[in-house]
């Protein structure tokens, strides 16, 4: 279904696509799989930006769609701009934003009415991560409509004025966090 949503979108014309799933490859069918790289790929060629949520398992495995190339993988901070320990730390990740504490869900956001009745609820992960990226994108592209997924990627990148070090084994990774005025600021 997911390769289906991505096809309608840019069918339909959108700018901006955010994904809250995340996978490792073998969980998908190989078919599935296919289909879901071919509907990655035609939005991309279409310059369309995708935003995924790179899991929240804590590992450094990549997990999909995040990990596919052009996509924009999220990871997830604390309040103290620090990664948290359930986010996944992989190549993957491309950029990281708040995504709420480990033991607490204190995002509130809409969700599927089988979680909350009322369409709403708290929470927290990369899922919790990635709308604020992929918002700041939608931002981005109102003001400069033809920019390319890479370049809107590197104007994330470079309006960040927070690194977040992570050790992942015996290496360090540095991500940058969201800084959303700093990355609008550079669509211009």
């Amino acid at each position: 279904y997911l390769a289906k949503a991505i096809n309608y979108a840019v069918t339909e014309g959108a700018e901006v696509i955010n994904i809250s799933y995340s996978a490792l490859k073998d969980e998908y069918k190989a078919s599935e799989f296919k289909d879901l790289e071919s509907a990655i790929k035609r939005a991309i060629a279409a310059d369309v930006c995708v935003v995924a949520s790179a899991g929240n398992d804590g590992s450094s495995k990549p997990r999909y769609p995040a990990a596919f190339m052009g996509v924009i993988g999220v990871g997830a901070t604390l309040p103290n701009n620090r990664m948290t320990a359930y986010s996944n730390r992989s190549a993957a990740v491309d950029i990281v934003a708040p995504g709420g504490q480990e033991n607490v869900k204190m995002i509130f956001s809409t969700c599927p009415t089988t979680i909350a009745a009322s369409g709403y609820n708290h929470g927290r992960g990369t899922s919790y991560a990635a709308p604020q990226v992929a918002g700041t994108v939608a931002l981005m592209k109102s003001i400069h409509y033809e920019l390319t997924p890479a370049q809107v990627l590197s104007k994330l990148k470079s309006g960040s004025t927070v690194a977040v070090k992570v050790k992942v084994g015996s290496t360090t990774r540095t991500y940058p966090l969201l800084n959303a005025g700093g990355a609008v600021r550079l669509a211009r």
